[in-house]
């Protein structure tokens, strides 16, 4: 098969709807931003992010899914540290999310 599995084959499914519900919600409902603006915010095509939210691909890359995140200000490290864990939305920032970059995408955290 070519390309990144979809809804029917793949072992990850519940995940990978799980992720788009989640995406979709933190964009719609908390950020208010459409996928036009979550595409130029993330450098991820509106119609992959589509595809992710909607559950027609449901194992995007890491890089995808971890430009989603800092564009979403979600925080992926939960579900990173214990892959069978149920995905949480947790902001990014402690400080509410409100360090912003100049083209309005906001700063990555840096662990020290």
């Amino acid at each position: 098969m070519v390309g990144r599995p979809t809804r029917a084959d793949s072992r990850f499914r519940e995940r990978g709807i799980q992720l788009g519900e989640l995406l979709r919600e933190q964009r719609e409902e908390v950020l208010k931003i459409s996928r036009r603006e979550l595409a130029a915010r993330s450098q991820v095509s509106a119609a992959t992010i589509q595809a992710i939210e909607t559950g027609r691909v449901v194992e995007p890359g890491i890089f995808t899914v971890a430009a989603l995140a800092v564009a979403l200000q979600i925080d992926l490290s939960p579900a990173v540290q214990s892959l069978t864990a149920p995905l949480q939305r947790r902001p990014l920032h402690s400080d509410g999310g409100d360090r912003q970059r100049s083209h309005g995408a906001p700063a990555p955290q840096i662990a020290s």
